[in-house]
């Protein structure tokens, strides 16, 4: 999965893919002008208000791969897929804005994770599969809890959790701080990842274990 295959294939059996890499790599990648096509106006509009050019990078980066990745994993090439293969419905609000991604008429699961340039995004075959993904630099200062100092990997499987729905972030860091570990039949896959800018620390959490590309 390391390049954009522009014909058509059959999927074969069910997959968990990740991709990580920076954002500037991601978007040189793609393209300027395919992910200009990918991505929808309140996306754009979103980056645009944020204030760091890293961050807007991030944004589009990591919107722009998940719907390609999506597109890959049903057998579609990249120019068969839009702005409107991927959306995040708020469960409170109900605003398609933010929230946990989907990607309709796609038979996919798709999350990411971006930290200060830093992407990755991970995609499942089938829909509404548990699935979480983070990473961060491994340089990264990892946010104190109540009074506890974490370590990057509890903090990483904790997001992991929070976005494959296995409970709140206040629901999982309370587990952490009890002892409780988290029992589940999903498989873990943790690794680093060498990047020109440095090392960075990847957390999957899926129904298997997860196939991971490095775009550099």
């Amino acid at each position: 999965m390391r390049y954009f295959d522009p014909t058509p294939h059959s999927p074969t059996e069910p997959t968990v893919q990740v991709i990580v890499g920076t954002s500037q790599a991601i978007l040189d990648r793609i393209g300027p002008r395919r992910v200009a096509d990918l991505l929808h106006p309140w996306e754009e509009g979103r980056a645009s208000r944020l204030r760091r050019a890293t961050d807007r990078d991030d944004l589009r980066a990591s919107h722009a791969l998940a719907r390609l990745m999506a597109a890959w994993s049903v057998g579609l090439t990249a120019r068969q897929v839009g702005p409107h293969s991927l959306r995040q419905d708020c469960p409170d609000c109900g605003s398609p804005q933010h929230g946990r991604p989907r990607t309709p008429g796609l038979d996919a699961t798709v999350r990411w994770a971006h930290a200060d340039g830093l992407v990755a995004v991970a995609c499942a075959t089938g829909t509404e599969v548990p699935l979480g993904c983070d990473a961060e630099w491994e340089e990264a200062v990892p946010p104190v809890w109540r009074g506890r100092e974490l370590t990057l990997p509890q903090w990483c499987r904790i997001e992991c959790e929070v976005k494959a729905g296995l409970g709140s972030l206040d629901e999982r860091l309370a587990a952490l701080a009890a002892g409780h570990e988290t029992t589940t039949a999903l498989a873990w896959t943790e690794q680093t990842v060498q990047l020109p800018q440095g090392d960075a620390q990847l957390t999957v959490l899926a129904p298997q274990p997860a196939l991971v590309t490095a775009w550099t």
